[in-house]
């Protein structure tokens, strides 16, 4: 395991620590967890600094690799997307998708449905309640066999999530029977024939003004 130390000398340790404690709300005294009243804080500022230090360096990791994550992807999407062919549609296998993204994802994955589905976008407002404000936005698009290879790269490199969670859930159904016969979300049993509203269900979400 690799160490990363820092060094301050005697004489400015106090005042380092004083200025973190200040800077990140620091507090003396701590509620008593035996009674009422307070306590002096167990944890001293040291310790406190400590644990700021090594909050920033896993936070601006965490960042920086989420935004690589999605470079990536769109540099998959970017590489793949001149392939597409257009024949007469003897080589072109569709996929029927129904998918659902968080609202402030839509944007984004507006985007994506202009590159891979073009003239469909997350335009169905949905919610818990059914009733605005919406909190997901859903779609249902068919798309070809390279499409669905730019989503599976999208998805590979962390693209449809952000800070950890999860933006965008789909199923993907076969367009002759309309069987689910794959999906990203968690739970969610493929093989029987699914619709829309069968991928609402199972998020727990209603079309809203329907």
């Amino acid at each position: 395991m690799a160490t990363l130390s820092i060094y301050i000398a005697d004489i400015d340790s106090d005042r380092v620590f004083d200025a973190i404690a200040s800077n990140f709300s620091y507090q003396n005294t701590v509620p008593n967890p035996n009674g009422t009243g307070t306590i002096p804080n167990p944890q001293s500022k040291a310790v406190f600094a400590n644990s700021v230090i090594r909050g920033f360096i896993t936070q601006h990791v965490k960042l920086y690799e989420i935004e690589k994550a999605k470079q990536d992807a769109a540099a998959a999407i970017e590489a793949t997307a001149g392939n597409v062919t257009v024949g007469d549609g003897q080589s072109s296998t569709p996929y029927l998708y129904y998918m659902v993204c968080l609202e402030p994802a839509k944007d984004q994955y507006n985007a994506m449905a202009a590159v891979i589905a073009p003239g469909n976008s997350f335009d169905i407002p949905l919610s818990g309640s059914g009733l605005e404000p919406a909190t997901h936005y859903g779609a249902v698009v068919s798309i070809t066999e390279d499409a669905k290879a730019q989503l599976l790269a999208l998805e590979l490199f962390g693209g449809t999530q952000s800070s950890g969670v999860q933006t965008l859930f789909y199923v993907r159904c076969d367009t002759e029977t309309s069987t689910a016969v794959y999906s990203n979300m968690v739970g969610f049993t493929t093989g029987s024939v699914c619709d829309l509203d069968t991928v609402l269900v199972a998020l727990d979400l209603k079309e809203i003004g329907v």
